[in-house]
């Protein structure tokens, strides 16, 4: 009878051990999913912003971006600032006085 006992606990551990072995791999999957499905938000969310700045010059998101630029250097840092030139330097030339009437 113990034998019997024992051999069932350890065939219910291993049974455990396996269960635990699937739970902890499918946690793993949910959070690589999780990561990709964050990064796709970011990426289509900067896209976004990009292409407001490239195309929609005078849209009120592109103007308010536009005075974020700054704070979006700082976030860069000098090594990154290369990825987005033809913001910064945009950002960076102040617009021609109106002519006098």
């Amino acid at each position: 009878m113990a034998k019997d006992l024992q051999s069932s606990l350890k065939a219910d551990l291993e049974k455990l051990q396996a269960l635990q072995a699937r739970i902890a791999d499918k946690r793993a999957r949910l959070a690589q999913v999780n990561r990709k499905t964050d990064t796709r938000r970011k990426v289509m969310t900067g896209a976004y912003v990009l292409d407001c700045l490239t195309k929609n010059p005078e849209h009120p998101l592109t103007v308010a971006l536009r005075g974020q630029l700054d704070d979006f250097r700082g976030f860069l840092g000098e090594a990154n600032e290369g990825l987005f030139p033809e913001f910064f330097e945009a950002a960076a030339v102040p617009e021609a006085p109106a002519p006098a009437a």
